[in-house]
């Protein structure tokens, strides 16, 4: 069985949910009381379910250095969220563009997801064999892997399979689409 993980949300969500039916693949969308999703198959967590993703959210803000908590309980909840999208994959796949700042350089509430990821194998010392992520950055329409402390560019990404997380930005420009919606017919 291979299961798709990810949030539920407008943008890099539902392109990974389109992906992932026309794949065939399982479906499952995290969310908590007060996020709307217009996708299937979303799994609300509780507030105690959420509560257990703090010490993740914390772990990757060291990194990131960002803000959490934030002064929203709502955005809060969208990253504790994140936690459950790549808490037990095989490999997370996302679509944002290149920030400028800490830890991975990507842009928004991606990074989030992406730096809990990469801390399993820092800190739970899982090995760096096994660490697949993979960002399709929107501006260079490019497909990257992370390796240790680096990107690296990818001629050719490899399918999901397993259990992976898809992920990413909520605002896409038209190419990014384009360029995505040819990743989905290839695959």
């Amino acid at each position: 069985m291979t299961l798709l993980l990810s949030g539920g949300a407008e943008g890099a969500d539902s392109l990974w949910d389109a992906y992932a039916r026309h794949a065939g693949h399982d479906v499952i969308h995290w969310s908590f009381a007060g996020h709307k999703s217009k996708l299937s198959n979303v799994y609300q967590l509780s507030d105690q379910e959420l509560a257990q993703a703090t010490q993740f959210v914390v772990r990757a803000n060291k990194t990131l250095k960002r803000r959490f908590p934030s002064q929203n309980a709502y955005v809060d909840n969208l990253l504790l969220r994140n936690y459950f999208q790549i808490a037990e994959t095989s490999a997370v796949y996302a679509i944002a563009p290149f920030g400028r700042g800490t830890g991975l350089n990507i842009e928004g509430g991606t990074a989030w997801a992406c730096q809990m990821y990469v801390d399993q194998f820092i800190y739970d010392r899982r090995s760096w064999k096994k660490c697949q992520l993979f960002l399709f950055e929107t501006a260079s329409l490019q497909w990257f892997e992370w390796e240790i402390d680096n990107w690296i560019p990818k001629l050719n990404t490899p399918v999901p399979k397993d259990t992976y997380a898809g992920i990413g930005s909520r605002k896409l420009n038209p190419s990014a689409l384009m360029a995505f919606d040819a990743f989905i017919v290839d695959q």
